[in-house]
């Protein structure tokens, strides 16, 4: 994913190749002790993932990967938020780099999954960031982001979807990132991009419908916090969520030409949390 976004980004070869030197340090062989014949079998079982990869590798060669993730993206759409919006964003960037095994890797995180919420639809539209401020004030358990994400599943207090737009979404998630600086609410903003790239395989109004009670289940697992006020740009952050963040900055300009996400990549390179070599959009 990284290495997509500094492509994206201007890096030079060399840049990418060390890069690609430092990161391949920390590769472990593809895991999963559960065998499994069928994508049905191996569903919401994480050891399965091998095999899950395995069949599905099969699959896009055999139809080719836009038919795979057809298929299997509309019954995956409610658990977005699954992984701290991690498997969405790694399909995001397989399918921006149309790399067929990346493809696969995603589809079989995404599908090993345990976590499945119901998304109730909406009544009537409006906008994200007034569903925020309204949502009951709930006291998520600290631990891991998927833990909480099961909290309010098995509590039945699964944010209601809303009826809202891409844009919407995306300005929402934005907001909330600028006036918390919180590590996952990060994922909110690279999550929104990725689902946009995710958009000609599904029905819109479903994506959007589940991006947004996805986003809001992300708010409370991460403390409801406060956004009114915009914060300074993060003092630290590890090299490749500021990459892929920067990255996500950029194709999000492009599409609704917000120019605070020019101002973060201009933060983000003046902070030194990216190289001076990656490009500002003019």
């Amino acid at each position: 994913m990284t290495l997509v976004a500094m492509a994206q980004l201007g890096a030079t070869d060399t840049a990418l190749a060390e890069f690609k030197a430092r990161y391949e340090q920390r590769l472990r062989p593809v895991f999963g002790d559960r065998k499994v014949g069928t994508i049905d079998e191996g569903q919401g079982h994480f050891d399965a993932f091998a095999d899950m990869r395995r069949i599905l590798k099969a699959e896009i060669a055999a139809e080719g990967a836009d038919k795979v993730v057809q298929r299997y993206l509309p019954g995956l759409l409610p658990s977005l938020a699954t992984g701290a919006f991690h498997p969405l964003i790694r399909l995001g960037f397989a399918l921006s780099a149309r790399h067929d095994t990346e493809v696969a890797s995603a589809l079989a995180y995404w599908l090993t999954s345990r976590f499945k919420p119901v998304i109730k639809m909406p009544e009537s539209q409006t906008e994200l960031t007034q569903a925020l401020n309204t949502l009951p004030n709930l006291e998520v358990p600290e631990g891991p982001f998927e833990r909480g994400l099961r909290f309010l599943q098995e509590q039945g207090s699964y944010p209601t979807a809303v009826s809202t737009t891409l844009e919407d979404c995306a300005r929402t998630s934005l907001d909330v990132y600028l006036g918390t600086r919180n590590f996952f609410a990060l994922h909110f903003v690279t999550g929104t991009q990725a689902a946009r790239v995710c958009a000609p395989y599904v029905d819109l109004s479903e994506l959007v419908a589940a991006l947004s009670a996805a986003i809001q289940a992300g708010y409370l697992v991460v403390g409801a916090p406060d956004f009114k006020q915009p914060l300074p740009v993060p003092a630290t952050l590890d090299e490749e969520h500021s990459l892929k963040y920067v990255y996500a900055c950029g194709q999000e300009y492009r599409e609704y030409g917000d120019p605070r996400y020019l101002d973060e990549m201009t933060g983000f390179r003046q902070a030194g949390l990216v190289p001076d070599w990656v490009q500002v959009p003019a």
